[in-house]
Formats: C-alpha cells, sequence, structure tokens
C-alpha cells in the first residue's frame, strides 16, 4: 500500500486544472467511477493516487463496510418482522399504511441525506461521519425499546428518522470508501458488503422472533443494539479513505439533475424510480401476508429472514457475471422476471410451503438491483459527474421509498384483518410497478446496444478511409 501510495504522477498544467475541478466538483461517490483517483492538489499541481485495488487495508476496509452493512441495512432488511410485531402489538391500534411508512421513512432518509452525507465525508473525511453515525443507530435502537404503547410518534422519530439517519451517516461514507480503495474488482468488493447487509436481515428476524417471546420486545430490541456495538466499532477502526479530505463543503454538486438530457440516463433513472418503489414491499408484508393465510406465526416469522438469505447469492454471482456479460444484460431479465413473479406466484400462493418458495424465488431475482444499479449509472455519465448524478437517481429512490410502500399500507383498511382482495391490490401494484421498470430499463439497453453498434460502424469506415488514403499515398 505504501509503495502505491508513493508511486504518483504530476499532471501537467493543464491537466491539473481539469482534474482539479473534477475533484472538487464531484461528490464523494464519483470514486465508484474512477479508475485512479486524484489527491488534493498541493502548490498548484494535482496527483493521481490509483486505487490499490486490493491488499491488508483495502479488504480491511471491505470488513468493515459489511460490517456497517450488516448492522444499517441489515436491520432496515429485517422491518417486516418488527412491522408484523407492530401491528399485533405494540401499536396495533395504528392503521397498516401508518405502521408501512415507519419503514419508508427510513428508506426515504437514508437514500435523501445520503448525497449530503457524501459531500461531508469527501470534505472531511469519516474521522467524524462515522463514530457519528454509528452512536444514532444505536441511540435509535435504545430509544426505540422504550416506546410506549400505541404511541406512533414515539417509535416513527426513534425507528423511522433517527435509524435512518444515522444509517445514511454509516452506510455512505463505508460504500464511498471501498469505491476508493477498489478499481478492476469493485464490483465484486461491493458485492461482498451487500451480501453483509442480506445477513443482518437474515439473523435479525430470527433475534426478534426468539427472544420476543421470552424476554419481550423492549429486551428484544437492546439485544439487536448491542449486536451492532461491536460491529460497528470495528467499522469506524478500519473504514479508511484513500484520498486526503478536499476541505470543500459545496453542497451543490451533491446532486445533478442534467442528466436528464441523456435518453438512456433518463430511462435509468425512470426505471430505478418504478423499480425503488415496490422493491421494499415483499420485505414489509411478506411476514403479515404468511400469518394472514394461516401460517403458524412462528413459523410466517421467517419469511422475511428466506428473503435476506436468497438475496445473499443474488448480490454476488450477478456481480461476477456483469464483469463478463455487462450490467443490463443481467440487470434486465433479473428485474422482468421479478415482476412476472410477483403478478404470477404471489397472487396465487396461498399456502405455506408456495409462500415460502415465493420468498426464496423473490429474494434471489431481486437482490442484484441495489449493487447493479450504480455499476450502470458508472457506465453512462462522466466520470467527474457520477457521484452527483446517482445522488440524484438516489434523491428519486428516496422519494419513490417513501411513497410505494405507504401506498401498499394504503390499501389494507384494518391492519387486524386482511383479506386476499387487499393483498391483490398490493400484488398487482407490486408487480406491474417492478414489470415498468424492467420495461425502462430494457430500453436503455437496446439504445446503449443501438448506439454502439452504430459507433462500430463509423469505426470501421474511419478504418477503411485511412487504408485508402494510405493506398493512394
Amino acid at each position: 500500500m505504501d509503495g502505491t501510495r508513493s508511486s504518483t504522477t504530476t499532471l501537467s498544467e493543464k491537466d491539473s486544472v481539469s482534474q482539479t475541478s473534477s475533484h472538487f466538483s464531484a461528490s464523494s461517490l464519483s470514486y465508484l467511477a474512477a479508475d485512479a483517483v486524484v489527491a488534493r492538489p498541493a502548490a498548484g499541481e494535482s496527483i493521481y493516487h490509483p486505487a490499490p485495488d486490493g491488499g491488508r487495508q483495502a479488504w480491511l476496509v471491505v470488513l468493515g463496510t459489511s460490517l456497517a452493512f450488516f448492522s444499517s441495512w441489515g436491520v432496515l432488511n429485517a422491518y417486516g418482522a418488527f412491522q408484523a410485531y407492530y401491528s399485533t402489538g405494540l401499536l396495533k391500534s395504528a392503521s397498516t399504511s401508518t405502521i408501512t411508512l415507519i419503514g419508508s421513512m427510513q428508506l426515504f432518509v437514508i437514500y435523501g441525506v445520503g448525497p449530503l452525507v457524501g459531500k461531508i465525508t469527501d470534505a472531511y473525511g469519516v474521522a467524524v461521519v462515522m463514530p457519528l453515525g454509528s452512536s444514532l443507530v444505536v441511540l435509535s435502537l435504545l430509544l426505540l425499546s422504550f416506546c410506549q404503547q400505541d404511541q406512533v410518534y414515539q417509535v416513527f422519530l426513534a425507528h423511522g428518522v433517527l435509524f435512518g439517519l444515522g444509517s445514511a451517516c454509516v452506510f455512505t461514507p463505508s460504500f464511498t470508501c471501498v469505491g476508493q480503495h477498489f478499481s478492476s474488482r469493485r464490483s465484486y468488493a461491493l458485492s461482498i458488503a451487500g451480501a453483509a447487509a442480506s445477513l443482518g436481515g437474515m439473523l435479525f428476524p430470527i433475534i426478534l422472533q426468539q427472544l420476543i417471546t421470552k424476554i419481550g420486545f423492549p429486551w428484544a430490541v437492546r439485544t439487536i443494539a448491542l449486536c451492532t456495538i461491536p460491529c460497528l466499532a470495528t467499522s469506524c477502526l478500519t473504514v479508511k479513505t484513500w484520498l486526503p479530505p478536499s476541505r470543500d463543503l459545496s453542497l451543490r454538486s451533491a446532486v445533478d439533475f442534467r442528466g436528464f438530457r441523456s435518453l438512456n440516463y433518463a430511462l435509468a433513472a425512470v426505471g430505478s424510480f418504478l423499480v425503488f418503489l415496490v422493491i421494499f414491499i415483499p420485505f414489509f408484508f411478506i411476514n403479515t401476508y404468511g400469518y394472514a393465510h394461516g401460517v403458524q406465526p412462528e413459523i410466517s416469522g421467517y419469511l422475511v429472514t428466506i428473503i435476506n438469505a436468497f438475496t445473499i447469492p443474488a448480490r454476488i454471482i450477478p456481480g461476477l457475471l456483469a464483469d463478463y456479460f455487462g450490467v443490463l444484460p443481467v440487470l434486465v431479465p433479473s428485474i422482468l422476471m421479478t415482476g412476472v413473479l410477483v403478478l404470477g406466484m404471489w397472487t396465487f400462493s396461498t399456502g405455506a410451503a408456495a409462500i415460502f418458495a415465493f420468498a426464496c424465488l423473490y429474494g434471489l431475482l431481486s437482490g442484484s438491483f441495489t449493487v447493479l444499479l450504480p455499476s450502470y449509472i458508472a457506465q453512462i455519465v462522466p466520470r467527474e459527474s457520477f457521484g452527483a448524478r446517482l445522488g440524484s437517481v438516489y434523491m428519486a429512490a428516496a422519494i419513490a421509498n417513501l411513497i410505494g410502500p405507504t401506498v401498499a399500507g394504503s390499501f389494507f383498511a384494518d391492519s387486524s384483518v386482511i383479506s386476499q382482495s387487499e393483498f391483490n391490490r398490493l400484488i398487482i401494484f407490486t408487480g406491474l410497478s417492478m414489470s415498468g421498470g424492467g420495461v425502462f430499463f430494457g430500453a436503455a439497453h437496446l439504445l446503449d446496444v443501438r448506439r454502439s453498434s452504430s459507433l462500430k460502424v463509423d469505426a470501421a469506415d474511419t478504418d477503411s478511409d485511412s487504408e485508402k488514403n494510405a493506398r493512394t499515398m
């Protein structure tokens, strides 16, 4: 690592101005799009620090990021278990849409605040942001354990707002640091971290399910908080930036909506909105669905665990396939098949075996989306604007995640008595939106293929003209 850090290259004066501008105008997520990143200039010069793409420190960052994802996204992915308990216990007098809004708010805050946290990380590093986020995650869970019966606002503030804010302060910096340390192996490194989020979503529902009946909900949540403390502490010690902080806190470059002038970016952004609108709905409602169809509570409580378990290979294998076949040739079929699965299988899954089979397949097909989306955006936007334009997509995702599950919850008139017809409305909404997102990504893929073919034809014509000119000479 030291050898890599010392092997720097001084740019020409012209390149220095260009590279310095790109570094200070893009958010910290832009490091995911660059094979070599630019350090803070000294004495009027810009210096390249190539990503180490491995080594002890880089893999320690992956370890810390995995633990951060486990403690933040792992708990969030387990919200279906929380929602099932809220609807029958802590918040049983609240409507389903109100309870769902708590989970939606977590997603809204994570994606909405993420670009701003990225800029703060870019300016000051992770030394402040990571410990702050870790403290907020633990504090929010402890406050949740003290929430009173039927006090929705307490649960909303603790579990929805505060936990979402803490998760954003943990997720974004660690995600960024992996991008700084890896170039050619970046997708693989991020897939490992994404799998850790699924692992948390698999384990935390089990912990909650087992402990609620033995020691009660408050101590079950405190146990989860205790589990996150060593993980987050390790993250704070191991997640390091590869570059020095920029000391520039201009928030204007946190998002960039100029990307919508590009058709393939606009198609991907709309497709992302439609997918994010519904992708977490099965995570939120699958436990409730199983219980409503006669599956015993001690068994239905593991349905969200099943989904998360099968997203683990879905986050790793597609990342490897995308390196060989391209991102959209892997992503588009998975989204479309997920939509077909929801419409064709979930609708008719009324027995325990069918419901568990749906949970397995949904996790397997849907898990690749959040991992592959940043990789595709990185391919179609300029390197210096990647962070801001991915931030724009995530801002739209924040709105989608707030709207989608809340709309799904509004389909139910009474959280204590839920009919199949009410679930059918939720299923149709989920399946159509997911399929629509796949269509938009498919259109983006066709556009990319057409442009690629056009470039190849132009290149062939240029080569042919060059050969003719050479023969003439």
